[in-house]
């Protein structure tokens, strides 16, 4: 028996709720980058559920949630601002 659950709050998917969202979260590599897709379906597909990258959602705020959490923004380490130049940027 398979289990699915929401990628972002874990809510276990019941037989017979067709407002789940399914979609992919890939990775690529090329020989000069790393990259990263993200897509959705517009409707459920039980076929797809165990495929390599695929992601699942319980609802639409979950799915904004795992975006919002995964995005580049969010990821990327703040840049540290030195002492000295911060004394620059008042003056």
């Amino acid at each position: 028996m398979i289990r699915i659950t929401c990628d972002t709050c874990g809510a276990v998917k019941r037989k017979g709720q067709p407002e789940w969202i399914i979609g992919y979260d890939l990775q690529y590599d090329t020989p000069r980058s790393v990259g990263r897709s993200v897509s959705f379906f517009d409707h459920w597909n039980d076929a797809r559920v165990l495929e390599r990258g695929a992601v699942h959602f319980c609802s639409p705020e979950c799915k904004e949630a795992y975006i919002a959490s995964n995005t580049l923004a969010t990821k990327a380490p703040k840049k540290k601002v030195s002492a000295r130049r911060r004394k620059r940027k008042v003056a």
